[in-house]
């Protein structure tokens, strides 16, 4: 039978009922599931990260409160029309992204998500939004839909110093209250909105005629290398709810950059382009330069004792994508390497000399790296870098336990003669014993 809802405390882990955390992690709706019962997951601290279904409808109160570790973004499928009073209180979430068709937000839906440093954009379509919404968070502007009857009294108290809001209903009747009247209001004039406004002596400016005083860009000469990762451009604007509203973005010397619809900047080759943000009709600007990349040295000793006329290979490989970046051949008598041009990253440097491999993890940064690199000779059965007593007990044991894998008999065949037996055992012990001065 499908899953359609969770219901009522199902996973409660308040300490005062369980005293245990039993769930943890990153948790999936089930596909057909439509709601969440209240308290079905109170105060499970110990889950990061919730995938809703796109089946879910409505959400119960204080469904997820207290789960702290909730972080980053919640994002809503587009199903979810109803969230209950206090579901996300004192969780931990940076950012909101709205379900297309909601309709009612509870009281403290979101209160005490102290990281919710944004603004808010409610959707259309959302009729009320319950007191104490927002408050105790760092939101700092907020835009409320046209089709909004209902702003709880103190939705975004005990906030930051100035909320702006922004509110683009005309049929709304109550809205003042706050714990420092410290809203900003952006009205609709000539409505049923903005008369109550006045009549009740509330300060506000023309929705209609606002446009965006400024943008001011975080940084407005950017250098990148030809090898970086996408750049997120960040911005603020005045006033801040237009932070809110959609961005236009576009990069005016694409053959050096390119910016998606987010803001993020790709580079391509080596030379300057100009970026360009524009919102509500206005525009800013910033400047991209694009470099050849930084590059290191790896260099470092070589200490082999292996056969010193075989050839060393040194293969510097990328750790992300697993790909060769550069390969060098030495004489087996080398007792230095250099491999220069290296961009910053995290690479593999994978040494081999006859039948031995040895792999070093080296982080390329601001600085040349050194890397010694030390390669041992045949007999260095258990891999220890040294020939010791050690190398005869392993080799004994794993010789009559018969369990020597094809590497140990490489590493272990001191006589050349393609196994390992007790010759090679016998050999060893008179090198070690110092009878044999070679092996």
């Amino acid at each position: 039978m499908p899953v359609i809802g969770i219901g009522k405390e199902a996973f409660n882990e308040d300490d005062s009922q369980t005293g245990v955390d039993c769930i943890s992690g990153e948790i999936t709706l089930p596909a057909n599931l439509e709601y969440v019962g209240e308290k079905a997951f109170y105060s499970c601290g110990e889950i990061s990260k919730i995938n809703f279904n796109t089946k879910l409808k409505s959400i119960g109160n204080e469904a997820f409160a207290y789960c702290g570790n909730l972080t980053g973004t919640l994002e809503m499928t587009d199903n979810i029309s109803y969230i209950g009073k206090q579901v996300f209180y004192s969780c931990d979430y940076e950012k909101i992204i709205f379900s297309d068709n909601l309709k009612i937000v509870a009281y403290s839906a979101f209160e005490n998500n102290i990281h919710l440093d944004d603004v808010i954009v409610i959707p259309e379509g959302v009729v009320s939004i319950g007191y104490y919404a927002f408050n105790r968070t760092p939101v700092y502007a907020a835009i409320l839909p046209s089709s909004l009857i209902n702003l709880g009294d103190y939705a975004f108290g005990d906030n930051k110093e100035i909320v702006e809001i922004a509110i683009k209903s005309e049929n709304m009747e109550a809205f003042r209250r706050n714990y420092k009247d410290n809203y900003k209001y952006y009205l609709m004039s000539g409505t049923k909105t903005s008369n109550y406004a006045e009549g009740k002596h509330i300060d506000y400016e023309d929705l209609r005629n606002a446009k965006p005083d400024s943008i001011q860009f975080k940084e407005t000469n950017i250098e990148l290398y030809t090898n970086s990762d996408g750049y997120q451009l960040e911005y603020t604007v005045t006033p801040r709810f237009f932070e809110g509203y959609e961005a236009i973005w576009h990069s005016l010397n694409e053959n050096v950059v390119t910016v998606n619809g987010n803001g993020i900047v790709t580079p391509k080759e080596i030379g300057t382009a100009v970026v360009e943000v524009e919102i509500d009709g206005v525009k800013s600007n910033c400047t991209i330069s694009v470099k050849k990349p930084i590059t290191q040295t790896i260099s470092g000793m070589i200490k082999s004792l292996e056969d010193k006329n075989k050839d060393i290979k040194i293969e510097l490989i990328e750790r992300k994508t697993n790909t060769i970046i550069q390969t060098i051949t030495l004489k087996g008598d080398s007792t230095s390497y250099t491999i220069d041009e290296v961009i910053k990253g995290d690479y593999i440097l994978k040494v081999t000399q006859d039948s031995i491999t040895r792999e070093y993890e080296l982080s390329v940064g601001d600085e040349s790296v050194k890397q010694n690199i030390e390669i041992y000779l045949r007999g260095d059965i258990n891999n220890d870098g040294r020939l010791t007593v050690a190398d005869l007990t392993y080799g004994a044991r794993k010789l009559g336990e018969g369990t020597l894998t094809e590497e140990e008999i490489k590493r272990g065949d001191v006589t050349g003669e393609g196994r390992y037996t007790v010759a090679d055992l016998n050999r060893l012990s008179r090198y070690i014993g110092g009878v044999l001065e070679n092996l």
